[in-house]
Order: structure tokens, then sequence, then C-alpha cells
């Protein structure tokens, strides 16, 4: 068993290693964020959308 300092508990100690162990897993999962393109709302994005294909065109369904 661990040597606790005087007036520490163990639960403290435990509390301690988690916070830790939080820190740390937050820090890792901010560590690997890629920049993306931002478009404001009122501006249409490139490429296609829901209804229409890679082309641009309204495609309800496709005869392939």
């Amino acid at each position: 068993m661990r040597n606790l300092k005087k007036g520490q508990t163990l639960g403290r100690m435990t509390a301690r290693i988690l916070a830790a162990v939080a820190l740390g897993g937050a820090l890792a999962a901010c560590s690997n964020v890629e920049p993306f393109d931002y478009t404001a709302i009122h501006e249409i994005p490139d490429g296609h959308g829901l209804f229409s294909g890679s082309d641009g065109e309204f495609d309800l369904y496709s005869s392939d």
C-alpha cells in the first residue's frame, strides 16, 4: 500500500489520481483536431445535396 502523507486519506489520493487521468484524457481527446472549411449559414456549400447528384442536377431517382 502507498505511504500516505499526514492528513491524507486513501479517498483523497484516489480522487487526485482520477482527476489527473481525466485531465490527461481530455487533453488527449483534443490533440487530434483538424481544421475545417467554414461556410456561412446563408451561403450554399459546394458539392451535392440531398436530392441532387454529383453533377448538381435534381435527381429524384436514378435510371442506372
